[in-house]
């Protein structure tokens, strides 16, 4: 079918829908799009009218064939004096359970026959369904098992979240500390440094001599220590010797050379003690 042919016949549909609302079919303009839409739409519901037709004429031969049936169920009773008008209201009730039952199993009569079998495929659907109902029981206990598992895992996860997180924010402030005392020694760092290089300065302006220096100083006392330690068995030594009779001319002799010895130490002495106050 061609673009028009649809246009047309959607037209039609149209028409038709509006005047079985009741209601006048407004002005309207369609595209090509809107033509293929409709007429595919207009295509199905025509064809569930068509089946809907169907089902009904159907419900209707089916209603006239169950009332021509009941007539002559009827009169077949009414033969039999067994007329529902001559039933008792409990045999009515009775009847009308039946007929009940018989409906809802889908029965084609109310023989006890199909009543058997129907029962027993209730009692193999219910076997059915109690299985799969005990399997559903199974899969959800499962499932259970699985989502407590679950909340387990993401509990823990949490916990190590925060854990982590307040790890984070305690070295996040560590470091923090830690830089701000960076900052601070490199501050200090660099006055340091001035004040070093200034002093330098000042000292070389004084006529600052590089000899002189804390080491040269130690090392100028720890000779002076030797010396000192080496006058104590001098001193000793000399004063051995002067308890020598005076008339000996070696003691004398030694004597002198013992004190010679000494005045030269004592004159070391003296100047590294002057050369060491003049370094102060």
């Amino acid at each position: 079918m061609d673009s028009q042919e649809q246009r047309e016949y959607v037209e039609k549909w149209l028409v038709k829908v509006f005047e079985n609302a009741g209601e006048k079919l407004p002005e309207y303009e369609l595209s090509g799009h809107d033509v293929t839409k409709l007429y595919e739409m207009a295509q199905k519901q025509v064809a569930k009218e068509r089946r809907a037709e169907i089902l009904i004429e159907d419900m209707k031969q089916k209603a006239k064939e169950y009332r021509a049936e009941g007539k002559r169920l009827e009169s077949v009773l009414d033969e039999a004096g067994c007329s529902v008008k001559h039933l008792s209201a409990e045999a009515v009730r009775h009847v009308a359970t039946l007929a009940t039952i018989a409906n809802t199993l889908n029965l084609k009569d109310c023989s006890s026959t199909s009543f058997c079998l129907a029962i027993t495929e209730l009692t193999r659907k219910r076997a059915e369904n109690e299985l799969k109902l005990k399997e559903a029981e199974r899969d959800v206990e499962l499932l259970k098992e699985d989502i407590r598992r679950a909340i387990l895992r993401s509990t823990n996860h949490k916990r190590l979240l925060k854990e982590v997180s307040d790890e984070n924010l305690s070295r996040e402030s560590l470091l923090k500390e830690k830089q701000k005392e960076t900052a601070f020694l490199e501050q200090k760092s660099e006055q340091y440094q001035a004040m070093i290089t200034s002093i330098k300065e000042e000292l070389k302006e004084n006529g600052y001599d590089p000899t002189i220096s804390h080491q040269s100083l130690l090392q100028d006392a720890k000779e002076l220590k030797e010396l000192q330690d080496q006058l104590v068995p001098l001193k000793a030594e000399l004063a051995s010797y002067q308890d020598l009779p005076p008339d000996l001319d070696l003691a004398r002799l030694k004597i002198e050379e013992k004190r010679k010895e000494l005045e030269e130490l004592d004159a070391e002495l003296s100047r590294k003690i002057d050369l060491i106050h003049a370094e102060k």
